[in-house]
């Protein structure tokens, strides 16, 4: 792996990750505003990877899959239902068509411990649901670094207040994410500046 790059965009400040690896490049989740940087630097994707249902971690998306060609990796629920409004908190915007109409035709589901490679980067897959019900977090043991998505940010946690929310198995996943780590890990978040898992264990108030 030879960089990540942050590109932050979308209705809300959602981070975007451009994990880069010689020629090859992963997205983590997705804004419109990557797709720039793209283009600029003719960067090749080959995967995108999101970390759970909700709207703005793939928001235009879908203009995205017509104009390149990838893989899409998703929790099992997710890709049963990304383009339901209920599930993907997108229920109070009239029309949103151009937000969740989700081609699956490149769609690859993933599990526990599913392993996705990068050119010769292995990124683990773990399950952390809480904030959704299918929210995963993506690690990279070589690099000491983990992708939270909505569950784990600095000095703060998840909101549990959504439908398929849980606070209980949101603190359970952060437990989980704690023992598949150790405290050197760097921890990019959904949103917010990345931290550290030792940071986070001693000084998160939420936890």
């Amino acid at each position: 792996m030879n960089s990540i790059k942050t590109v932050v965009g979308g209705t809300i400040g959602t981070n975007c990750y451009i994990i880069e690896d010689n020629n090859e490049v992963v997205l983590i989740d997705f804004v419109p505003e990557v797709e720039g940087e793209i283009i600029q630097r003719k960067l090749k994707v080959s995967k995108v990877l999101l970390t759970h249902i909700h709207f703005d971690h793939f928001e235009l998306l879908c203009n995205f899959q017509k104009k390149f060609d990838f893989e899409l990796y998703l929790s099992k629920f997710a890709y049963e239902n990304i383009n339901n409004k209920e599930y993907n908190l997108l229920y109070f915007i009239e029309d949103s068509s151009e937000i969740d109409n989700i081609n699956l035709k490149n769609a690859k589901v993933v599990k526990e411990n599913d392993i996705i490679k990068l050119n010769n980067t292995e990124i683990l897959v773990l399950e952390t649901p809480g904030h959704s019900q299918d929210s995963l977090s993506y690690i990279i043991k070589e690099k000491q670094l983990v992708f939270s998505g909505d569950l784990l940010f600095y000095q703060s946690i998840g909101r549990t207040d959504f439908v398929g929310s849980d606070y209980k198995t949101l603190i359970k996943s952060v437990e989980r994410l704690f023992s598949a780590t150790n405290d050197s890990y760097t921890v990019y978040p959904g949103h917010g500046p990345e931290t550290n898992i030792g940071f986070e264990k001693k000084s998160n108030p939420f936890l």
